[in-house]
């Protein structure tokens, strides 16, 4: 990447891909030049995990961290209040 955002292209993109699926990734982003180097890769050895080429790393932040935050949690109903007696002042305890 340069100082301008731009992505270049990487070697040992075949490496880069069986670790990333050995390790559960589902999804690799990739310099876009590079898109012939995943072609070269046998279909089987790649099976279950999907490319997004980028040009610029806008691209891959707008990917990655731009998702839409979660649904709030349900709010749980507030619990009753219990009353408590008042204490006896001391009149009423003497009389």
């Amino acid at each position: 990447m340069t100082l301008t955002g731009q992505v270049l292209p990487v070697g040992g993109i075949k490496e880069k891909v069986l670790a990333a699926r050995r390790a559960g990734i589902h999804t690799v982003y990739l310099p876009d030049r590079n898109e012939a180097d995943v072609d070269e890769i046998k279909p089987r050895l790649v099976a279950g995990v999907q490319f997004a080429y980028v040009n610029h790393v806008d691209d891959v932040l707008k990917a990655v961290l731009m998702r839409p935050p979660p649904p709030p949690p349900a709010q749980a109903p507030e619990p009753a209040r219990v009353r408590r007696a008042a204490k006896p002042t001391s009149a009423a305890t003497e009389a």
